[in-house]
């Protein structure tokens, strides 16, 4: 059973389309629920089947009618507690087989069939229907596959690589019919057939496009050239006369196909490169989907804008698609989601549709509309159900984009965040909940926030070149812009008096502001070779070390008799991120080159060996208000917690977070970091660290407080959740926390007896394959799977808060798996879970 959902997908497609089903309306709809059920939950069933009643089951909508049916009886499995995102319910067909990356899809003219290629360097054909591939892979190309395309009588399909060449290949052989075809000097980024078949037009990173005889192989025309960048995505119109093309110059081209000259201007509204273009089914309208996140529509003829600009995704739009009525556009994007928008209102018609783990690189609709097929960085192809009767998911209040910076009040009741979407948020710091309005004014992405020393202000640094002052409980700004940086700012930090703001900019610079005035105080510290990432002040105010893209830390004094700055060098690449120990004899600093140094203030030399335990650049760092220990954030999306004496790691890396840690910083009380990530959110977690006698560093706990207060979420707490235990969960034997087929195990028992029980599942390698979904026991045993709607919004190991615009918990008192799994069947005394 496990091994064939394709098979059974398929069986249950052509169940909803029987005519007999078709009379039986709520048969049809449970039938194609029983689908969405299958593919969705693919990775689930054909790797274990006692976890499709354990996990699978579990996860889907308490609104859907298998869970309506089936769940009274299952009772005894994990709950999923979903805050402002749902299952998908719409995939229709989850198709696997290539080894990587898929780049492009498209479908044949009568909707049999989807080709795919892949940088395994391969073009696959499947059947639209049951996923199943009906050629074997057509091979050739020796770099990888950028663009693939039909013939319009669906006989060829036409490749572009990085190979530098064109090849066209027959669908029934899988055989190259001609011989490759050469010219383009770079990678062929976009490849389609004339509407007639008779030509293939290409598009390469070497800024021209070019036109082919498909019989001959040749060139039937001079290279278009008139892009200035590399052109990304062509399309033709379907009468066949004129040519659109995308590029990273940021523009739209519309050229003849006749005579290969631009016919309107060039089309410029984005901010940055254009990805995708593709023409409406009656040539009138030409959509762009862009780098800028956005999409537009233009008249294909005036060059024109035809409407608003359509908003909504919160990462590079790759791929554009019209339906063939050309009423509705079709959108995939690096958010790892398809959007769906009615070209007339300008809105989306449907709620986004998720489960790619990756980016969307390519969407293109089937003949009739009423289907969508995606491909995917996650190396998959999906079918997606286009009909629009599902109803929205309103989210939480939350980013749109990556968070770049976060802050603690000084009070600790808040976390103030700044985000590439140009807002900045002020959050409470135990609930999520936003205390006041998003503060908006910044032109450009927000880099850096930091509160003052009193909490009343938040300072605000942006790629607008800006500086901006807010009033922290309005949410107000209290001054104009303080102008003065020629370049994006990367960072700001006040004073510990509050009277001053230090700023590090892109222009190489550093400044200081009269936080009351809004003056620039003095000149500009200069000195730096390339851009400043990151300032910050000393304890006592008089000192101000900055990190920078030229490798090395500078060491101020803000005193008026100071004279040139102290400079450390060591890193071997762009200094991310740099703080002050304490009593500021430390500075501590992260770097692209994956390690974190720790350098004496007044010498300059390093107290310790390098720290170096990340899997990639250090984004953040942070030092404890005891200085006790040092938290950072990396590209590898972990944040690590460090001896800052010894340099030895005291916690398991704190993990969750679906993407790069861009920032970390510590309650004022050293309990709790705070993290910000380009997965756009933030999250809370708890640093206190387990002493020898069962106790907590840093404070001790309320000895009445239930374990997760009232937030069950995927930690060794969360077992002990319902029984609403009274004892510190770093107290509580390992038996009770976890069943007992992961936790008897000798050298797990070993490892506890001295690990802070809360690190269980952290401390086990690998516990979390994000990528599949699974969580795994000490040996791999599997212990339970996670939708990949899920995994990036889920509560983990010592993680207290997640805020975004989606939030998973899991409650896990009922759960039973392992060699109990049978038990999850519950018949008698059943009732539908609320």
């Amino acid at each position: 059973m496990t091994q064939n959902v394709h098979l059974a997908s398929a069986l249950l497609r052509n169940a909803v389309t029987a005519s007999i089903v078709k009379m039986h309306p709520k048969l049809m709809e449970f039938l194609r629920e029983a689908n969405q059920f299958a593919v969705s939950c693919r990775e689930a069933i054909e790797t274990s089947a006692p976890h499709i009643y354990v996990s699978a089951l579990p996860s889907i909508s308490a609104s859907s009618r298998i869970a309506k049916l089936y769940w009274p009886e299952f009772r005894n499995t994990a709950a999923f507690l979903a805050r402002g995102i749902g299952r998908d319910r719409n995939t229709l067909l989850h198709i696997t087989g290539h080894t990587s990356r898929v780049t492009s899809v498209s479908v044949s003219s009568d909707g049999t069939r989807i080709a795919s290629g892949s940088i395994d360097r391969t073009i696959r054909v499947w059947d639209a229907r049951t996923g199943e591939e009906v050629t074997k892979p057509l091979t050739g190309h020796t770099g990888w596959v950028y663009s693939v395309a039909f013939s319009p009588d669906g006989t060829h399909i036409t490749s572009g690589s990085d190979d530098k060449t064109i090849r066209i290949w027959d669908t029934r052989t899988a055989e190259e019919v001609v011989k490759p075809l050469t010219g383009h000097g770079d990678i062929v980024q976009s490849v389609v057939f004339s509407p007639d078949g008779t030509c293939v037009i290409s598009g390469s990173s070497d800024c021209t496009i070019r036109v082919w005889d498909v019989r001959t192989g040749r060139e039937v025309m001079e290279p278009l050239a008139g892009h200035t960048r590399m052109i990304t995505s062509v399309t033709i119109s379907p009468d066949g006369t004129r040519i659109a093309s995308g590029s990273g110059d940021r523009t739209v081209r519309v050229w003849d196909m006749a005579t290969g000259k631009e016919v309107t201007e060039p089309l410029q509204v984005h901010d940055n490169w254009v990805r995708s273009v593709a023409f409406s089914l009656d040539g009138s309208k030409i959509v762009s989907g862009s780098d800028d996140h956005t999409i537009r529509l233009w008249d294909a003829k005036t060059a024109e804008p035809r409407a608003e600009t359509l908003t909504g995704h919160t990462g590079w739009v790759n791929s554009v698609a019209f339906a063939p009525d050309g009423i509705y556009i079709a959108s995939g994007s690096n958010d790892q989601s398809i959007r769906m928008w009615n070209t007339r209102t300008g809105q989306e018609v449907m709620e986004p549709l998720t489960g790619h783990t990756h980016s969307v690189t390519s969407v293109v609709f089937l003949p009739d509309g009423t289907q969508i097929v995606s491909g995917s960085n996650d190396g998959t192809i999906r079918v997606w159900d286009a009909r629009m009767d599902e109803k929205a998911i309103k989210p939480l209040p939350g980013h749109t984009d990556g968070i770049n910076s976060v802050a603690f009040s000084p009070d600790g009741s808040c976390v103030a965040s700044g985000s590439d979407d140009r807002t900045i948020r002020i959050w409470d710091s135990r609930t999520g909940e936003q205390v006041v309005k998003p503060l908006t004014g910044h032109e450009g992405h927000i880099l850096s926030v930091a509160f003052s020393p009193d909490g009343t202000q938040l300072a605000s640094g942006s790629a607008d070149k800006t500086v901006r002052l807010w009033d922290a409980g309005t949410g107000m700004e209290v001054a104009k812009p303080l102008t003065g940086h020629t370049g994006a700012v990367f960072s700001v930090a006040f004073s510990p008096d509050g009277s001053q703001i230090a700023s590090g900019s892109d222009d190489c610079t550093i400044c200081l502001w009269n936080a009351a005035t809004g003056e620039e105080v003095g000149e500009p510290l200069t000195g730096h070779e390339e851009r400043v990432w990151s300032v910050a002040f000393s304890p006592n105010g008089s000192l101000i070390a900055s990190g920078s893209a030229d490798k090395t830390i500078r060491i101020w004094d803000t005193r008026a008799d100071a004279e040139g700055a102290k400079l450390l060098r060591g890193h071997m690449d762009d200094v991310y991120t740099v703080a002050f120990s304490a009593d500021g004899t430390r500075v501590v600093s992260g770097s692209s080159d994956g390690s974190i140094r720790i350098w004496d203030a007044s010498t300059g030399t390093e107290t310790l060996k390098p720290l170096k335990r990340h899997q990639g650049a250090i984004f953040s760092v942070a030092v404890s208000p005891d200085g006790a220990q040092i938290a950072s954030g990396s590209y590898d999306g972990t944040i690590r917690l460090w001896d800052a004496r010894t340099g030895k790691e005291v916690i398991a890396p704190l993990t969750g977070h679906g993407d790069s840690v861009t920032s970390v910083a510590f309650s004022p009380d050293g309990t709790r970091i705070a993290s910000g990530s380009d997965d756009g959110t933030v999250r809370i977690f708890d640093a206190m660290t387990a002493d020898p006698d069962g106790g907590c560093s840093h404070r001790e706990l309320d000895p009445h407080r239930q374990v997760l207060d009232s937030q069950p979420y995927l930690d060794t707490g969360a077992y002990t959740h319902s029984r609403a235990s009274k004892h510190d969960p770093s107290s509580l034997p390992v038996q009770s926390l976890w069943p007992t087929h992961i936790t008897n195990l000798c050298h797990l028992q070993d490892a506890t007896s001295t690990q802070d029980p809360r690190d269980l599942f952290s401390f086990v390698p690998n516990s979390f394959d994000k990528y599949k979904g699974w969580i795994k026991g000490p040996r791999g045993e599997l212990v339970l799977w996670i939708p990949p709607e899920y995994r990036n919004c889920l509560y983990g190991p010592r993680n207290t808060l997640v805020i975004g615009t989606g939030t998973v918990s899991l409650d896990m008192h009922r759960y039973v798996h392992g060699p109990d799994w049978a038990n999850c069947y519950t018949p008698q005394n059943s009732s539908i879970r609320s």
